[in-house]
């Protein structure tokens, strides 16, 4: 990691001593095109709270208020409750205001706060956004505006691949997977051409299984099931063998190896072999090896008011805070040191995630056109050996990236049903291409095609 020297007035925290630190808080959960999917309102409970944590002093904050007589509580329950599954935020003008939350918002970024709230009605079109920078282990910026506070987790869909693929590197640190192994000797007998598929093919998405949860995928109509994958995958109740057989009996579209197609299938299958090997649950095998080693207080695949999944979407479900994805961020700008402190993976599995895996390929479906593949990270701007800014963005516009260059990473929290991952997208490419971190960082500019 190159060790840049901060602005000297910009406040700093240490992110193994994060302001914050959440328990319960507020949650958001986006609508998924599935009639089976969880709401996409934003839910709030006076009972939650979100901890305040300072020079050892814990604090708790209530979620109270509200825009009725009544606090907003009953209101906000009242209309979510009379509405169909597939309304958006229509009660969010019933929510009890956020509680308060520690922030990080030095006065040199004056041109990204504002940009962001601008994004954030009434201004904009978002009823709110969570936004996080860290460098060199601590937090250079952090801020929470609209209907979130630094403790609302959202369900950040794809871009939950990078903690899925930490968890199952590690594996590999540990000497109980080999990513360029067949599978076929993890978990024998489950594909036909298991010998010839790989981990490392599952998770840069070149395995040649079928992604799109149905007998014929195809390329040519956007492929928009590659995103939402086998039905299976929205069942958390199952068991992930079962899933995964459903999956692996829709067959295979193409030669391992030969073309690239992203979906949520690839992961799936990566996680039943990963549990396998472990030995545990993966959502144990995540809590294990990332979750504790990290701190993080508020990740879980699934919601977190129910019970862990038993069939946890790897590509897809999981459920975080900005304060928690930036400690994860510091793994990747940090050769796998977790929060500066505690290693979590080698040097040599962190450079595995963001080493380009599809130059060249033939692409039979892809989210992001135009981009290289790593292992969960989208690249853009390579540089010699390695790209300058790597990105892992999410259907409903959650977008956490890194700029190796400048030695950041940032995240961008939201839920917007409406245009989703290009929002998070567009809002991303506003901020590299107009220098709103790189300027106050002190960094060169970096001119990015998204």
């Amino acid at each position: 990691m190159r060790q840049l020297g901060l602005v000297s007035a910009a406040p700093i925290v240490a992110l193994t001593s994060l302001l914050v630190a959440c328990s319960g808080g507020m949650r958001s959960t986006p609508q998924l095109s599935n009639a089976s999917s969880v709401s996409s309102q934003v839910r709030n409970a006076q009972s939650q709270s979100c901890t305040s944590v300072a020079e050892g002093a814990v604090t708790g904050a209530r979620i109270g208020g509200g825009n009725s007589v009544d606090g907003g509580a009953a209101s906000y329950q009242t209309c979510n409750a009379g509405l169909p599954a597939t309304s958006t935020l229509e009660c969010d003008q019933y929510a009890p205001p956020v509680a308060a939350s520690s922030t990080v918002v030095p006065a040199q970024f004056s041109g990204l706060t504002s940009y962001l709230q601008s994004l954030v009605a009434p201004n904009g079109t978002l009823t709110g956004l969570g936004f996080i920078i860290v460098r060199n282990n601590q937090v250079v910026y952090e801020n929470a505006l609209g209907t979130y506070s630094t403790c609302t987790d959202v369900l950040i869909a794809s871009a939950s691949k990078g903690a899925s693929v930490r968890a199952i590197l590690s594996l590999v640190d540990r000497g109980l997977l080999n990513l360029d192994t067949p599978i076929s000797k993890y978990v024998p007998n489950l594909f036909p051409n298991g010998t010839t598929i790989t981990e490392r093919m599952l998770l840069d998405h070149t395995s040649g299984i079928n992604n799109c949860g149905e007998p014929v995928c195809s390329s040519t109509e956007g492929n928009y099931g590659n995103v939402l994958g086998d039905p299976c995958l929205l069942v958390g109740s199952d068991s992930m063998e079962s899933c995964v057989q459903q999956i692996v009996n829709l067959g295979s579209i193409f030669t391992p190896g030969t073309q690239f197609d992203y979906g949520g299938d690839d992961y799936q299958v990566a996680g039943y072999v990963a549990q396998v090997v472990a030995g545990e649950p993966f959502t144990q095998l995540f809590q294990n090896a990332i979750a504790a080693p990290c701190g993080l207080t508020s990740t879980t695949y699934g919601d977190p008011l129910e019970a862990p999944p038993t069939n946890p979407r790897i590509g897809g479900g999981l459920y975080t805070t900005i304060g928690d994805m930036a400690k994860m961020l510091t793994i990747d700008l940090d050769g796998g040191l977790c929060n500066g402190t505690t290693r979590v993976l080698s040097t040599a599995m962190v450079n595995a995630m963001q080493a380009d895996y599809t130059q060249g390929l033939p692409v039979f479906y892809s989210a992001d056109p135009g981009h290289d593949y790593g292992m969960s990270w989208w690249h853009l701007a390579p540089l010699t050996g390695s790209p300058a800014l790597v990105h892992d963005f999410g259907l409903f516009g959650a977008v956490p990236w890194l700029d190796k260059s400048c030695g950041y990473g940032a995240f961008l929290l939201m839920s917007d049903n409406d245009q989703g991952a290009n929002k998070g997208l567009t809002v991303m490419d506003y901020i590299v291409n107009n220098e709103l971190i790189t300027a106050p960082l002190g960094c060169q500019p970096q001119t990015v095609t998204f």
